[in-house]
């Protein structure tokens, strides 16, 4: 029951900080928002910098994970993997765009308080990506004058920051007619065509091909 409650806290407060910032967010908003009161929010997390660290902590600690789970699995060729890492970073940021917003926000109005998460979570699993590009370059399979150090970093701004405005700019993507789900399934295609094409000199995705199944 405590641990039911404590996910409650957390995904409104990755709710409101989403939409209000940190600075806009107060306990008392997070306690309203899942019908407790403030001092319940308080027993989790005493005050509201534990509270924004305990968001941002759930945003990136899953990726101690998911990374090398993708990155040292089996024999896969650097496009495969592209595909599956990718694939994953669209799923999680997408299946709750507030997620997305919010790491933008604090990764502008943050960026000091900020490195040390990513410096933990993601820094050691760069470097492994660079390290199988570089491999696959030495083959022929990546582009020549692809930079392996900044590309995964550009490539994952773009998705984060696309994803965060998916719910402001998606309407100027959607064709006339089309249903917002085909529309963001074409927008994430679209995603993973600019991956592959900034890395693999004949990569072309399936047409409209849904990038998460």
């Amino acid at each position: 029951m405590a641990d039911a409650t404590r996910d409650q806290i957390l995904a409104a407060a990755t709710r409101l900080m989403a939409a209000h910032g940190v600075a806009g967010t107060s306990i008392q908003d997070v306690a309203d928002a899942v019908s407790l009161r403030k001092a319940s929010v308080l027993y989790h997390f005493p005050s509201k910098d534990a509270l924004r660290k305990a968001v941002i902590d759930a945003l990136l600690t899953r990726w101690r994970d998911v990374l090398p789970r993708l990155l040292l699995a089996g024999d896969m060729d650097p496009e495969a993997r592209l595909d599956a890492v990718m694939g994953e970073f669209i799923t999680f940021f997408s299946a709750d765009t507030d997620r997305a917003r919010l790491l933008v926000r604090e990764l502008l109005d943050r960026p000091a308080e900020l490195e040390p998460y990513l410096v933990e979570t993601i820094g050691p699993w760069l470097r492994v990506i660079a390290l199988a590009l570089d491999a696959g370059k030495s083959r022929g399979l990546v582009r020549t004058g692809a930079d392996l150090r900044n590309l995964p970093v550009l490539l994952g701004t773009l998705v984060l920051s696309a994803i965060a405005a998916w719910d402001s700019l998606g309407f100027m993507a959607r064709e006339p007619g089309a249903d917002a789900e085909g529309a963001r399934t074409r927008y994430h295609t679209e995603l993973m065509r600019i991956a592959r094409a900034s890395l693999f000199p004949d990569s072309v995705p399936a047409l409209h091909r849904d990038p998460m199944t």
